[in-house]
């Protein structure tokens, strides 16, 4: 679940639709689900990225001061890409 949540984030940076993301062929079916879940803000897999420290969900946001998901953390982008 936290590899659909991190590609949902990498999605919206680089501005792919999320029918382009969860298209047809894959996700065994869920294509059309994930992508309602997704556009209306119910995003899974959301906590595991916030357990290893990549992002924070919406409702903590605000009270730690950060930029809310799906952006991920700096220190998550500096570790892919290896800086």
């Amino acid at each position: 679940m936290a590899t659909i949540a991190w590609s949902y984030a990498a999605a919206r940076h680089l501005n792919i639709s999320l029918e382009v993301l969860f298209h047809p062929a894959g996700y065994e079916g869920d294509a059309e689900a994930l992508v309602e879940n997704f556009s209306t803000g119910h995003y899974l897999g959301v906590p595991l990225l916030q357990l290893y420290g990549l992002t924070v969900e919406p409702h903590r946001a605000e009270e730690e001061g950060v930029d809310p998901y799906p952006h991920i953390a700096e220190l998550a982008q500096r570790r892919i890409a290896g800086r």
